[in-house]
């Protein structure tokens, strides 16, 4: 490509990212006042904000979010209260992250026409792509971790304390939103690991992210009603370590799973990059190095085979449990977003549409034989990178925060394959700087994986929409018809929304738990033994290869 191609190219580049990004989203046609998963409970705290200028959360709610509802509320300010307003505002976040994304890739040296390339990958990754278009909180926290994440680039390559400053206050933001007190930390450990390697000012340096970490802990001493929603469900999510039955071989299998998960399912969610580290195999030429890659691919293979031991395979399914895996809740079957009606997410029936047991077996061998090599050669171009630590800052920092994130991880009760997105966003940045680019070879499967995660993203969103809005027009026809709310079954966003958000102690949401049919309505994806169908509602996706209906079933078994 000549001079002026590249000039041209570089002035275009990021318009036509964001023309991408907006043509996809329109694809999805996200519209539907409803909530999806669990972004009822953030919808709830920002229209209590907006009507009562307090921060009032329901006892469901787990992440702090505080600056996700001040956002948020913005919008319902100038656009009214709709979750079509509040998913907008998020679409918006995400747009903002594309471009921190390319400026991080650009500031690496990489060339304008495989930064676009780099940057779609990161805004095709399913867990990205499908958040992009709820009001959950995964891409508010990366958009403000990845602007804490540039002034902390800026400032360690520029040696300006200003940038690092508003790192800080980045971090402060994303603590408000998730974990992420964590964003302090890549940049304290990179100092204090390589000092006057890296800056001969380390001192001066370290003192922002140490002095805003220090406030996080005193928030946390002084104020904890301010750092957290819901003091009880927040303690839900690490009460395992106080039991007195898990112990330390427990610990360590849990710890060992849940890093091989976040691993495993970063390679998956990034694989038009994760595929690109293949060809960097030929260049691994020292004995140590093949070592390293034939040691990782032997441990994801037996992990692979002890989990298709237990009779479960990747994707996780709702229904399937083997060792300290999570059932999965964003990829499932064939398609993207959780299935949160009665009879999916209990068990009951699997999605309408999916492929064979033996098909995840074998998708789940070759994506955890990938996992394993795109780990060997992250940690080899690390120990290359290492003697070197301020020209490979765009290398070292991202990595610190994947590491530092994913050893978070085992304190959560259950890890889940969206947790990929919040913990290890930043290998989005390393990974692009592993693959050999100059081979054609590299660029056409890396450029062909992209194609097909993006189909995948966009079509299985599209579906995801499609099903959502044939649940509530059931839901809402049942009302209209005078059925009490707490006769129907109708899944989990209607029962948090409408029931859990309002119930007054722990004993009342108890009570209120959905699932087997327990109710004299139901909404399902399939019949279901002791209810007659009483109405269905059609939905089509995949470009009208998918054809389904949401059913409405009345109990006839007393």
């Amino acid at each position: 490509m000549s001079e002026q191609s590249r000039r041209i190219l570089a002035r275009l580049e990021l318009p036509l990212i964001l023309l991408i990004a907006w043509a996809a989203m329109m694809l999805v046609r996200p519209y539907g006042d409803f909530p999806l998963f669990d972004d009822e409970n953030h919808a709830i705290g920002t229209w209590n904000f907006v009507h009562t200028g307090h921060f009032i959360f329901t006892k469901s709610t787990s992440p702090p979010l505080r600056s996700q509802v001040v956002w948020g509320a913005i919008w319902t300010r100038f656009f009214g209260e709709s979750f079509d307003v509040l998913r907008a505002s998020t679409m918006v976040l995400a747009a903002l992250t594309l471009i921190i994304v390319n400026r991080m890739l650009a500031e690496a040296g990489v060339v304008p026409g495989l930064r676009i390339l780099a940057t779609l990958a990161f805004f095709f990754n399913p867990a990205f792509f499908w958040n992009a278009h709820t009001y959950m909180t995964e891409v508010p926290f990366v958009f403000a971790s990845a602007m804490a994440m540039y002034g902390f680039l800026r400032g360690l390559r520029e040696e300006k304390v200003g940038w690092m400053i508003a790192g800080c206050v980045f971090v402060a933001i994303s603590w408000w939103i998730r974990q992420g007190a964590l964003n302090a930390l890549p940049p304290i450990a990179l100092v204090l690991i390589y000092r006057q390697r890296l800056t001969p000012r380390w001192r001066t340096f370290i003192l922002p992210p140490i002095v805003t970490a220090l406030a996080f802990a005193g928030l946390w001493l002084l104020k904890r009603e301010w750092m957290i929603a819901s003091e009880g469900e927040f303690h839900y999510h690490w009460k395992m370590w106080t039991e007195e039955s898990f112990r330390l071989p427990q610990m360590v299998s849990l710890v060992v799973s849940y890093v091989m998960q976040n691993i495993h399912n970063t390679t998956i969610l990034f694989l038009p990059l994760s595929i690109g580290t293949l060809f960097a195999l030929p260049h691994l030429r020292a004995k140590w190095q093949r070592v390293v890659v034939i040691f990782c691919a032997l441990a994801f293979a037996l992990g692979a085979t002890w989990i298709a031991a237990h009779h479960t395979a990747w994707p996780w399914y709702p229904a399937n449990r083997a060792l300290e895996i999570s059932p999965g809740n964003l990829i499932g079957n064939v398609t993207l977003g959780p299935p949160t009606m009665n009879d999916v997410s209990t068990g009951v029936h699997e999605y309408p549409f999916g492929v064979s047991f033996g098909a995840r077996v074998t998708a789940m061998y070759a994506t955890a034989l990938l996992a394993g090599i795109t780990l060997a050669v992250v940690a080899i171009a690390v120990a290359r990178a290492a003697p070197q630590p301020r020209q490979n800052l765009i290398i070292l920092l991202p990595l610190m925060h994947t590491v530092i994130c994913t050893a978070s991880l085992p304190v959560a009760w259950q890890v889940f394959d969206r947790y990929a997105l919040d913990t290890a966003w930043s290998a989005g940045l390393a990974l692009p700087l592993m693959i050999p680019w100059r081979e054609v070879r590299a660029r056409i499967a890396c450029t062909i994986a992209l194609v097909a995660i993006a189909v995948f993203s966009v079509l299985a969103t599209q579906e995801y929409f499609a099903w959502n809005r044939a649940r509530w027009a059931a839901y809402w026809e049942l009302r209209n018809h005078g059925v009490p709310l707490k006769q129907i079954d109708g899944g989990a966003e209607p029962l948090l929304y409408y029931e859990v958000a309002v119930a007054g102690t722990d004993a009342e949401r108890r009570k209120l738990a959905f699932g087997a049919g327990k109710r004299p309505y139901v909404l399902a994806f399939s019949p279901m033994k002791g209810f007659r169908v009483i109405a269905r509602h059609p939905w089509s996706a995949w470009l009208g290869t998918r054809r389904s209906a949401v059913v409405t079933l009345q109990r006839v078994d007393g």
